[in-house]
């Protein structure tokens, strides 16, 4: 088998690969939180989660440090802050949302070493890993019940981020993405510097085409569009959070 990229997403500890022969009978500890997220402020977003998430973060994008292209983000916090929606008993904020990489901790998936699109693994963080919980694998290596709903988050996640990839290239394509450098807070007039991060310019995207704004339409690129630029307005809600 090809050398696998085990490289940790953020927030995570070690990972390693699931195998039937290493991790048979093993399960994941009880108790799991979601401290981890803590020094976080920012997680990947898929396109698809935008109309939920738009009620509860700012929706970003900013370019991904291994490949250099735009991802969606949920802003989670400002500053080296961390993450406002968490608290120091790994418990996420009440009524909100929370992102489908946070969701599917502490597990993964790694593509191969050599850039293969279709071959990925399932990983896990080694020390969630407890030889007393319920099995994640059964004697073939096949997902157990304790797995299956996990398994099956990590596979739709990976579809999504598919599709999202598209989404994103379209916006670039179409030459949408511009910076996002600073916002002023309203009632408060306070004014935000943010680095790092794109948003899409709306004067740009109101001078397209009526071909251009159909191809957005069609696939639901406008409706993710309208709902990253109404999420902005949750920038305001992290500025409250921050002076509390």
């Amino acid at each position: 088998m090809a050398e696998l990229t085990l490289t940790s997403p953020p927030g995570y500890g070690k990972i390693v690969m699931m195998q039937r022969d290493a991790h048979a009978g093993l399960g994941v500890k009880p108790g799991l939180d979601m401290r981890w997220t803590a020094g976080l402020n920012a997680v990947f977003l898929s396109a698809e989660e935008f109309r939920v998430a738009l009620f509860h973060y700012p929706i970003a994008f900013t370019r991904d440090s291994t490949s250099g292209r735009p991802i969606p983000i949920a802003i989670l916090g400002l500053g080296d802050r961390g993450n406002f929606f968490v608290d120091a008993n790994g418990k996420w904020r009440e009524d909100t949302y929370v992102p489908g990489y946070v969701r599917r901790y502490p597990f993964c998936l790694s593509r191969r070493a050599d850039g293969q699109e279709g071959v990925l693994a399932v990983c896990v963080q080694e020390d969630c890993l407890d030889a007393n919980a319920p099995a994640l694998l059964d004697s073939d290596g096949n997902p157990t019940d304790a797995f299956k709903a996990q398994h099956e988050l990590l596979r739709g996640m990976e579809d999504a981020q598919r599709r999202t990839a598209a989404f994103v290239a379209e916006l670039e394509r179409l030459e949408l993405l511009v910076t996002l450098n600073d916002l002023i807070v309203p009632r408060t007039n306070t004014q935000l510097h943010l680095q790092g991060l794109m948003r899409v310019d709306e004067e740009k995207l109101h001078a397209l085409s009526p071909d251009a704004l159909h191809g957005l339409a069609q696939p639901g690129y406008l409706h993710a569009v309208y709902s990253h630029l109404s999420s902005l307005a949750n920038f305001a809600r992290l500025a409250n959070i921050a002076a509390k």
